[in-house]
């Protein structure tokens, strides 16, 4: 399972835990676009 995975399960995990899921939801659309960006510096 890579970093973002994780995070990304960690972050799904927090929906139910008094986070916003608005805020989730930004912050799973960034990791998903570095994550775009990391896998084309390769």
């Amino acid at each position: 399972m890579n970093k973002w995975q994780e995070l990304k399960g960690w972050l799904k995990n927090r929906k139910g835990h008094g986070w916003g899921s608005l805020t989730i939801s930004v912050l799973l659309e960034k990791m998903e676009q570095l994550e775009g960006e990391e896998v084309r510096k390769d």
